[in-house]
């Protein structure tokens, strides 16, 4: 703490000044600079005076060099040469010095205009120069700072040296790095901080932060492929230094029309991508403090205001409370941290796709997940694909999914693990050549741009196999907030597996799913009673559920508990931490969240104001998951909480948002059981024009690799057993009875509206059952609905309708 009652805790080991300082202020005093650029391109400023001794830069074990060709002193670890002898790629040529050796840091003027002092730094010293300069100048007394009438020479610093590796670690030569260009803004957002039309109903976390100063943000760190995860908590820590808009201030005599004032200010708080600042002056008091997103084009390094021609001034609130705000400014900046230079070109690399719009691609059918079909990217967001399939009629609006998703495949994908593909013939034929030769269109998604599954070193155990029948725990894919008792139906190539849910199978097993064996979303039988979570039995199964006793009635066997061996990460992850979460079921909605638990690597995600049968398990890794401020950041429409009543919470809403029908209604595409994900309307290619292949790749001796990090899968054998057992699915069984002390009336036709509700109900249709009981539709109705009269009556939601409409033929065939 220093006399000024400033927190000074900010000393980390990245950057050092050190300079001398003479007793008379009017006389300029120069100091030694290194700036060390690390993995992570950080910066550290250290200044320390000394007026009895000489400027040293006493940072690196080796010490100290001085250049034997223009007498430069400097870190010797910088300098050239065998003997470290020479400091620049001039000396080593015998070239003359640069010219211009230094830059000021800080330029101090008196009232009159007259310099009083300057701070420079020598990119000579440097490993890798930052420009960190202010032009200040005393405008109203000696308590507030303007622009400087003597400019900085841009001559001066316009480039410095970083030294960079050969492959055998040795310095080599020198690369010009700019430092005084301007930064790139983000691209989504303006100096004035517009939001699109599209955004303008998106939540705000800034209300909620400042609501709740206790709120627990997910860490970016936590969320393996959130943009710059790798190295966020080296980027942005307690303590960093930015400059920022000054709204509050003291309008100098000479100001301009219109002039932007700025000021440095700390960063006190971080929450996901969100920053709490507080500008200097203020030391302990917070009154002032404010939220900001840090990828925004009102957050800037430290120097970026001098070298756009900004001004910096103190906040008026504080002008008053120091006479020396030179002063106070170098020993604030002291040991700190500020944005590297090309922190918005980082954030906008990592945002980047490798996919393109209007790639082909293998992707699950939304309305048969068993399949798979032939589909496009046609929007991309934040690595987040909008998916269309080939050939879907107008209404069809595809779905959403993350680019690291396990729901798309490469071309070909389908034909190489047996797994069912539906798609035109020349399709299935020419998709499977394509992947065996390596022949593929520019429009065409290749093995390549996929990661390949993790390695199972335990399956190489032959006593240690998946086999069809298999029993195991497993997430419903199709009701995520489930862990059920499960069935592995079929075994395809090179480690994946159809899984189907017991008790829901459909007949045709069009809602078996495909799972790799390392999926996280598969479990050993018991996983659940060990780790206390229900485990939701067979539908249909009136007993107390115990595996044993399972195993023994269907006459199987558990799936080995070492097939399921995973990893478990420290992903930071714990219970009350806000994120944002893809909602699966919708998955064109992103929507504020909460985690309730955690287990291992499994994660339970609550959507705020949703009770919990809308709950998702995740895994810890899910691409699907996002730190608070992805949304604003990427420019997408975030879904906001709803209150108990049902409609959206005030937390922060446009009153427009209520006035543009986004309602509850909005959310009655939530369903609470068994709907196929990402549902739209029922546009699709016709039946007569689709053909369902398992068909088999003919033998090839040939083994082709589609690139150095993933070879393809070896063609299969015609007499492959893979794709020919088929284990038969159970039907799903409609329940008729509420509850053990009222059952349904025996004939459909009897039923009231009100048995209509609870058969609804009972059966997870229950968020329509409103719908139903308003049309007063009673039994004989409910018999004689068409799937026309039901898509009405569930707001042409195609999903639900489907399974209502199931579920009226089952009973009426069966009663």
């Amino acid at each position: 703490m220093d006399d000024n009652g400033e927190d000074d805790d900010y000393n980390l080991n990245n950057l050092s000044f050190n300079e001398e300082m003479e007793d008379d202020e009017n006389e300029e005093f120069d100091c030694g600079t290194q700036l060390v650029d690390d993995d992570f391109n950080c910066n550290r400023v250290e200044i320390t005076p000394d007026n009895n001794q000489k400027p040293k830069i006493p940072i690196m074990k080796d010490g100290t060099a001085t250049c034997i060709r223009c007498g430069n002193v400097g870190v010797k670890d910088t300098f050239y040469g065998k003997g470290k002898q020479y400091c620049s790629g001039n000396c080593v040529r015998g070239l003359p010095p640069q010219t211009s050796r230094q830059a000021p840091l800080f330029k101090m003027s008196t009232p009159g205009g007259t310099p009083s002092s300057s701070l420079s730094l020598t990119p000579a010293n440097a490993a890798a120069l930052r420009k960190v300069t202010a032009d200040l100048t005393s405008t109203t007394g000696s308590n507030s700072l303007s622009k400087s009438t003597d400019k900085v020479s841009s001559a001066a610093i316009s480039s410095a040296s970083k030294a960079t590796k050969t492959k055998s670690g040795n310095k080599s030569f020198q690369k010009p790095v700019k430092v005084n260009a301007p930064l790139k803004p983000p691209p989504s957002y303006t100096a004035k901080n517009s939001q699109p039309k599209h955004m303008a109903n998106s939540f705000d976390w800034i209300t909620l932060l400042q609501k709740d100063p206790n709120l627990k943000a997910a860490s970016v760190s936590s969320f393996k492929f959130a943009p710059l995860a790798d190295t966020w908590n080296s980027l942005v820590t307690i303590g960093l230094k930015v400059e920022v808009k000054n709204n509050d201030f003291s309008v100098p005599a000479n100001a301009k029309v219109n002039q932007e004032f700025y000021w440095i200010a700390s960063v006190v708080k971080i929450a996901g991508y969100f920053v709490l600042l507080r500008y200097e002056g203020f030391g302990n008091d917070n009154s002032q403090d404010f939220w900001i997103n840090i990828y925004t084009t009102q957050v800037h390094p430290v120097g970026w205001s001098a070298s756009q021609g900004k001004v910096l001034t103190p906040p008026k609130s504080v002008e008053d409370k120091y006479t020396d705000w030179k002063g106070f400014l170098v020993k604030r900046l002291t040991g700190s941290r500020t944005l590297p230079e090309n922190f918005y070109e980082q954030m906008k690399e990592s945002l980047k796709s490798r996919f393109q719009v209007g790639l082909k691609l293998e992707v699950v059918d939304k309305k048969r997940i068993s399949a798979v079909r032939v589909a496009r990217i046609s929007k991309i967001v934040g690595g987040r694909l909008h998916i269309t399939y080939e050939g879907a009629e107008e209404g069809d609006s595809g779905f959403w999914c993350h680019q690291e998703s396990s729901l798309i495949h490469p071309v070909g994908w389908a034909q190489m693990i047996g797994h069912e593909l539906r798609s035109t013939h020349e399709y299935a034929k020419k998709s499977s050549e394509k992947a065996i030769t390596k022949s593929y269109e520019p429009d065409e998604a290749h093995w390549g741009l996929f990661p390949p599954p993790k390695p199972l070193p335990q399956l190489s155990n032959s006593d240690h196999k998946f086999k069809e029948g298999m029993k195991l725990e497993a997430i419903d894919p199709l009701n995520l907030s489930t862990i059920c008792v499960a069935t592995v139906t079929k075994v395809l190539r090179h480690n994946y597996l159809m899984i189907g849910i017991d008790g829901m199978m459909a007949m045709d097993g069009s809602d078996w799913f495909c799972y790799h064996a390392s999926s996280p979303c598969i479990f050993p039988v018991g996983f659940c009673m060990l780790n206390k979570l229900e485990l939701t039995p067979p539908r249909g199964y009136d007993k107390e559920f115990k595996w044993f006793q399972y195993l023994k009635e269907c006459k199987a066997v558990a799936a080995p508990v070492p097939l399921f061996k995973k990893d478990i990460p420290n992903h930071g992850f714990i219970e009350g931490m806000y994120l944002e979460a893809v909602d699966l079921m919708e998955p064109r909605l992103v929507c504020v969240a909460t985690i309730t638990k955690v287990v291992g690597r499994l994660i339970k995600i609550n959507f705020i104001g949703w009770d919990e049968s809308y709950d998702q398990w995740c895994d810890c890794e899910s691409p699907e998951l996002f730190p608070i401020g992805w949304c604003q950041m990427v420019q997408y429409p975030l879904e906001p909480p709803r209150d108990d009543s049902g409609d959206v919470s005030s937390y922060n809403f446009n009153e427009s948002y209520s006035k543009s029908g986004r309602k509850r209604s909005t959310y009655k595409g939530r369903y609470k059981r068994r709907k196929k994900f990402g549902q739209g309307s029922n546009g699709s290619m016709t039946d007569d024009k689709l053909i369902t292949s398992n068909t088999h790749i003919h033998n090839s001796s040939t083994t082709t690799s589609l690139d150095s990090s993933y070879s393809i899968p070896s063609p299969p054998s015609r007499t492959s057993s893979n794709s020919s057992v088929v284990v038969k699915p159970s039907p799903i069984a409609p329940v008729t009875e509420v509850n053990k002390m009222h059952k349904l009336p025996e004939k459909p036709s009897d039923w009231t509206v009100s048995h209509v509700a609870q058969f609804l109900r009972v059966n997870d249709c229950g968020a329509y059952y409103e719908a139903f009981s308003n049309q007063k539709i009673d039994g004989k109705k409910l018999l004689q609905l068409t799937r026309e009269d039901i898509l009405e009556l569930t707001g042409m939601k195609v999903g639900p309708s489907l399974k209502i409409y199931a579920l009226v033929q089952s009973i009426s065939c069966s009663k």
